[in-house]
């Protein structure tokens, strides 16, 4: 493929060229609804990946046959593509793919819809996505989308997955929707996959749900055009540093939503839904006619104008995660300080606190977000009560407990901050709070 005939500017907003495809995304979810897939349906199709499904659930025999016959789709590649080329960006949007299909967004653009607020279609569309981003991802401003982020770069599902080995829990009977029965499952799925596939084996799934999530969130207003293609930029390098092929990411996002699908569908029904949606989606990705994750190719190399950018696979001191750290921790100060002025405007926690106020301080003290600072600790411990008071709201609302949970989230680096941590410590007035921070800080060993 010839570089060349990519290289008009890759579009930030949608097009009016592009509301075709808006239409055939309409027509799919009417023929979806009119046709809806049942259980039957959806065992036939899946029987074509996996085999004969016995019940409402896969084996991991049957996932893994799943992941294996996705690893075969074709495709093509390129041997290298310049960092300023139209088709770079087109290649980061297109990492999106999986949840753009899933959800009828378009991949022609950086924004997933066109912002047009006039259009009640468009209303719609982007009061749909604010939603699935506040209630599925917790995000609801810059702040909070640069957390998510950093926590799918950095951490994801992989790590959750690689934890599973020592997440389980013994008992004789456990609740279908408790967290020790998702552990359990998470480890029989991790003793099953952990000689094929290592942690690494499922870094698509996090990929892929950053590239969709920076897009959405730029989409609807959260992040500025430049902090999204510098996030799409460092997704993309990513990728290109961790697969080889469409067919290679395809295989690792299936196996990445297969593993959370396991331990997070609890509907039998839903799970064999959702597990169709998944492969009738990767048909669509690889369809030999116009599917985007065949006719595109997977690039090598990327060239930069003063050379070839590194693509060491942790990628841990790159300049735009650096600088995507920096701005949240700088956003995350500024929220906690707004927060806390705040609280100290309410005063100290007193024995006839009233339900509001004890209420406003909970809510307060559960927005702060974590790691908080050495400040942010003092500023805590001046408004912590210095007992256990005999008040029924204070049972109600353990707000010492809250306190003590936060303080012990600060992060102590070397002896200077230990030093001063002991020091708070030791200005704690309540002596519940200060016994089990003094225990946490020696259970630490950084007594």
């Amino acid at each position: 493929m010839n570089t060349q005939e990519i290289e008009r500017d890759f579009p930030t907003e949608i097009t009016d060229e592009s509301l075709g495809n808006i239409l055939l995304d309409l027509f799919r979810i009417i023929g979806s609804r009119l046709f809806p897939n049942s259980p039957r349906r959806q065992r036939r199709y899946i029987k074509k990946f996996a085999g004969r499904v016995k019940g409402n659930e896969l084996s991991f025999g049957q996932m893994d046959a799943i992941v294996q016959k996705i690893s075969k789709y074709g495709g093509t590649e390129i041997a290298e593509i310049g960092s300023d080329s139209r088709y770079w960006k087109q290649f980061q949007v297109l990492l999106s793919g999986m949840l753009s299909l899933m959800n009828e967004s378009h991949m022609d653009a950086l924004a997933t819809d066109t912002r047009n607020e006039e259009s009640k279609y468009n209303q719609e569309r982007l009061s749909r996505e604010r939603y699935v981003l506040s209630v599925s991802w917790g995000i609801h401003n810059e702040m909070t989308a640069l957390k998510t982020l950093l926590w799918l770069f950095t951490e994801g599902h992989s790590l959750d997955y690689e934890l599973s080995a020592f997440t389980y829990t013994e008992h004789d009977e456990l609740p279908e929707h408790s967290d020790d029965n998702q552990s359990h499952r998470g480890h029989s799925f991790y003793n099953y996959f952990s000689s094929k596939y290592t942690p690494a084996a499922m870094r698509a799934w996090d990929i892929g749900r950053a590239a969709n999530i920076v897009r959405w969130c730029y989409t609807v207003g959260y992040l500025d055009e430049q902090i999204a293609w510098k996030s799409m930029d460092y997704i993309g390098r990513l990728a290109v540093s961790s697969f080889h092929s469409f067919a290679d990411f395809a295989k690792s996002y299936a196996f990445g939503r297969l593993f959370w699908l396991y331990g997070n569908t609890y509907d039998p029904k839903e799970y064999l839904s959702e597990v169709m949606r998944l492969l009738k989606t990767t048909n669509r990705l690889f369809n030999r006619r116009n599917g985007a994750w065949r006719i595109n190719p997977w690039p090598k190399k990327i060239i930069y104008p003063s050379g070839e950018m590194p693509m060491n696979k942790e990628l841990d001191n790159d300049l735009v995660l650096l600088e995507i750290k920096q701005r949240f921790t700088y956003q995350k100060q500024c929220w906690n300080d707004d927060i806390l002025k705040t609280l100290k405007r309410l005063g100290p926690i007193s024995r006839n606190v009233s339900r509001f106020k004890a209420e406003r301080y909970d809510e307060l003290l559960c927005a702060l977000e974590e790691p908080i600072s050495m400040e942010d600790g003092w500023a805590l411990i001046s408004i912590l009560p210095p007992n256990i008071y005999d008040n029924d709201l204070l049972e109600d609302f353990p707000l010492e407990w809250i306190i003590e949970s936060k303080i012990e989230t600060i992060q102590l680096d070397d002896r200077k901050s230990i030093e001063e941590y002991e020091k708070l410590i030791d200005s704690c007035p309540n002596e519940n709070v200060k016994y089990n921070l003094i225990a946490n800080l020696m259970a630490l060993g950084r007594s």
